[in-house]
């Protein structure tokens, strides 16, 4: 029951992180400066951190790194997926005879989208490269030559199925 609510709570987290990829291509309004941007990112972050945080601690922080960076990853593809259909749909001139001449107005700040989708990008790729690097396989996690996996033969006992490498023969 743990891990569906730490799925529930990452699948939360993850709408969040689209949230703010999303976000991150609204202009200010006028007036607003520069700050609007940090605050909108910054709402968006709060409940993303919070479920973050739930799924992290009903997860028991194991393998964090992975979690997260498949969390930023997940939610930048959901991103970029609305990004390629809105563009799709626009190409349509059926479809923009129906939005308000000005409905794009406030959709034009390119850099600031990038740069957040571009930093959740790298980020979690390199948590998910980090992750790679922690983990180890089960045989070389017992490399003293003792315990079950020493009695289980050899590494070609390992590869066949039906054999556990947990009992001896």
């Amino acid at each position: 029951m743990l891990k569906a609510s730490a799925v529930v709570c990452y699948v939360l987290a993850g709408f969040f992180v689209y949230a703010m990829g999303l976000v991150a291509f609204i202009r200010a309004p006028d007036g607003a400066g520069g700050a609007f941007t940090i605050i909108v990112e910054a709402v968006c972050a709060v409940p993303f951190l919070f479920f973050l945080l739930i799924g992290l601690a009903l997860s028991g922080f194991k393998s964090w790194k992975r979690d997260l960076g498949v969390i930023l990853l997940s939610g930048l593809a959901v991103t970029v997926t609305v990004v390629f259909t809105f563009a799709c749909m626009l190409y349509y001139p059926e479809y923009r005879k129906l939005m308000p001449p000005d409905f794009l107005d406030h959709i034009d700040n390119y850099a600031a989208g990038a740069g957040v989708n571009v930093a959740m990008l790298v980020l979690g790729v390199v948590l998910l490269l980090a992750s790679r690097g922690s983990a180890r396989p089960a045989t070389e996690q017992n490399s003293t030559g003792t315990g079950p996996e020493a009695s289980a033969g050899s590494a070609a006992d390992l590869s066949n199925p039906y054999r556990s490498p947990t009992y001896p023969r």
